[in-house]
């Protein structure tokens, strides 16, 4: 099942768009972009660590920031 944000990225943002999220939190602007099927690049900027890593281990990714 896609999410909102990617059904709303596809409808009003142009091929290539960049998204800048300063208030990243848990993502959801990220997967949105992820799951577009536009070639969206996504830019997210979190002071808190703690929801990046949730983020991270999430994607499966299990990298250390």
């Amino acid at each position: 099942m896609r999410m909102l944000s990617s059904i709303i990225f596809d409808k009003i943002l142009d091929e290539k768009a960049i998204i800048f999220d300063p208030f990243m939190g848990s993502g959801s602007s990220l997967h949105g972009s992820l799951l577009s099927s536009k070639d969206i690049r996504f830019v997210g900027v979190e002071i808190n660590e703690m929801p990046l890593k949730n983020l991270l281990f999430q994607m499966n990714l299990n990298e250390e920031i």
